[in-house]
């Protein structure tokens, strides 16, 4: 790649490359690691990426039928749902760039470190924001019943909603692929509850607290306004995310500066939305 060698040049080392590999693989693992949205999105995807589009598909229950149904119509029964288009039209950029003096006094690595954490929080504000966005507006609102005054009664009712959705496509839902992703006040109350049981299984680095009657349960900072949770089923919102480095000499015309960085492109529909509900004063 002829931008890592333009930049050897300012900084002298035979590992530079590998490096700058290295700390590019960092920040997309630490978008991976760290966002809800990588756990949650839809991943049957099919099609080019590069075409511009990709289609996603939903989650669908079959019934079983009598021995012989299938020899006796001299068919098997036909897959219902059709697949959802999903555009590739988001296309952002993290770009830096250097003063060639400050390269040589820090080198590039140094620099590209101090960097890192920066550019996995900017496109991990971006992912999440845009998937919860989504998910509030594929998704249905949901009120819960009259009397219900804790966050405890509420989360329990919406999920009871969606465990029993019953319709052409699924026959009620498991329990295990059912998550709430709350708001942090809301995510307090209901940590603050599980705090109190006995052993609660906890994945700090998510703001995850593991399963409450089998349901996952998450916070987060990025919900939409005047959402307070939102509870959906997995893979009901698509988010397909391709990250391309920036390839280019790194010199910028007319100065003694590099510059480095990488583009991604994505999407985000919703896939299922008879599967999402989310609860707030929003409208």
């Amino acid at each position: 790649m002829a931008r890592l060698n333009a930049l050897n040049i300012v900084v002298s080392g035979t590992t530079t490359k590998a490096q700058l590999a290295e700390i590019y693989g960092q920040v997309i693992d630490n978008v991976q690691k760290n966002t809800i949205s990588n756990l949650l999105k839809n991943r049957h995807l099919s099609g080019d990426f590069n075409a511009g589009t990709l289609e996603a598909y939903r989650i669908e229950m079959s019934a079983s039928k009598p021995y012989g149904t299938a020899r006796a119509a001299a068919k098997a029964e036909i897959s219902k749902p059709k697949p959802v288009v999903v555009p590739v039209d988001k296309n952002r950029e993290l770009l830096k760039e250097w003063e060639k003096y400050d390269l040589q006094r820090f080198g590039i690595v140094d620099l590209m470190k101090r960097e890192a954490g920066n550019m996995a929080l900017s496109m991990e504000r971006e992912l999440e924001t845009a998937f919860f966005d989504v998910a509030k507006t594929a998704g249905t609102k949901f009120t819960p019943k009259a009397g219900l005054t804790t966050w405890i009664q509420k989360t329990s009712d919406a999920i009871l909603a969606v465990e029993k959705t019953k319709n052409e496509f699924v026959h009620g839902v498991p329990r295990n692929l059912i998550h709430v992703v709350c708001d942090p006040t809301v995510y307090e109350e209901l940590r603050d509850f599980i705090d109190t049981q006995s052993k609660p299984n906890v994945d700090t680095t998510i703001e995850e607290f593991g399963r409450r009657h089998g349901v996952w349960y998450y916070s987060s900072i990025y919900l939409p306004t005047n959402v307070d949770f939102i509870i959906m089923v997995e893979e009901s919102v698509a988010q397909p995310v391709k990250i391309t480095q920036y390839d280019e000499n790194g010199n910028i015309p007319l100065s003694n500066a590099v510059a480095d960085g990488f583009f991604y492109d994505y999407g985000c529909v919703g896939v299922m939305p008879d599967l999402i509900k989310w609860v707030g004063s929003a409208a």
